[in-house]
């Protein structure tokens, strides 16, 4: 379990573990309730050097919570860029 937990956090992902006793219903309604306030941000790499950069991604609001992954693996130099 804590495998999937570390996994889940470091690629931005979650993770439910669920006992026999707990109530689907009010599981369902909290990721449903998280999947309907997601937003996606994207961005370009400024290197195509085939190395993995940090990234942090930080909010203004601290009762917001940021659920990111923590590094990508940036194209290497012989990757072409589309027109």
């Amino acid at each position: 379990m804590q495998f999937m937990d570390r996994m889940s956090s470091e690629t931005g992902g979650g993770f439910v573990f669920l006992r026999d006793d707990d109530d689907l219903g009010v599981t369902f309604t909290r990721i449903s309730n998280e999947l309907h306030y997601l937003y996606l941000l994207g961005f370009t790499p400024q290197k195509n050097d085939g190395k993995t950069h940090e990234i942090t991604v930080k909010l203004k609001d601290p009762s917001m919570f940021v659920r990111a992954r923590r590094s990508y693996l940036a194209p290497g130099p012989d990757v072409r860029k589309l027109p």
